[in-house]
């Protein structure tokens, strides 16, 4: 069996109990987390993960770019790297594959330490217009192969933020690095086409019973998963609290990384984490 270490691009800095493990969102890459990581590595180690088929991360087709599969090697990790009860980080769709992995390590008695799930992906709702192209059969490989990395990289910025103006040309090219291949470029294709699990329906049902203390960090503005999204969400999990910050979009720890950041170290603060 395929190790998860050798899948993932894994990062690991600063010490401390309980360890955090980041997943960031799809399409994305442990770029997202700067504004982060050099605050909460004062008090924690961190495990950036790039899922498998982003970043500089596996591309192997093997086994699928899904949220399952993804989870299942978020407890691989876990597992391999000897991690006792980690609190996860994920966001977008990193905070779907977040709350698949908490309920299924629960299940196997391994609960994690706690979720904190930024604009998380836990329903079913409407796709955003950058992955709807790319599920599209010819036309996702025509757009995404004829378009510069950096052209789709602004685009997708500005569509998704607050406020399209702050986003800098050094936020552009770091997002970009993730796209600069072909192949790169076609795994998103594939893993966009892959994005709803099967049986997801039995997942939402499940959302109540998990059973870690849980914060759910939202941007008031957010036009990818709305902050309606993100009440319901902490309507059902039965531990959570939500924090919403205004003027923000679908990307708090990069628009609003200082609020944001607080946020966090609040939460593990309060639940001894």
């Amino acid at each position: 069996m395929t190790r998860a270490k050798e899948v993932f691009n894994v990062e690991v800095r600063g010490e401390g109990e309980p360890p955090l493990v980041l997943l960031h969102g799809f399409g994305a890459s442990n770029f997202s987390w700067r504004f982060w990581t050099d605050q909460l590595a004062e008090s924690h180690a961190l495990h950036l993960i790039e899922l498998k088929g982003f970043g500089e991360a596996s591309r192997d087709p093997e086994g699928g770019f899904g949220p399952l599969e993804q989870a299942r090697l978020v407890e691989s990790y876990i597992e391999e790297a000897g991690l006792h009860r980690p609190v996860l980080v994920g966001h977008s769709f990193g905070g779907g594959v977040a709350l698949l992995a908490a309920l299924s390590l629960q299940d196997a008695g391994r609960p994690v330490g706690g979720l904190i799930l930024v604009s998380a992906a836990a329903y079913p709702q409407a796709i955003p217009i950058f992955i709807r192209l790319a599920r599209i059969p010819l036309l996702g490989e025509a757009v995404f192969s004829v378009l510069p990395a950096r052209t789709l990289m602004r685009l997708a910025l500005r569509r998704v933020t607050y406020r399209p103006e702050q986003v800098t040309d050094a936020d552009i090219e770091g997002h970009a690095r993730a796209f600069h291949t072909l192949s790169r470029r076609f795994t998103m294709i594939r893993a966009a086409r892959e994005l709803l699990p099967e049986g997801h329906e039995g997942f939402v049902r499940r959302f109540r019973e998990v059973d870690s203390p849980t914060l759910l960090l939202w941007g008031e503005e957010d036009p990818v998963i709305p902050v309606e999204l993100g009440r319901r969400l902490a309507h059902e999990l039965p531990r959570s609290e939500l924090v919403t910050l205004p003027e923000c979009g679908h990307l708090p720890p990069e628009e609003r990384p200082e609020e944001s950041a607080r946020a966090v170290l609040r939460f593990l603060e309060k639940h001894e984490l």
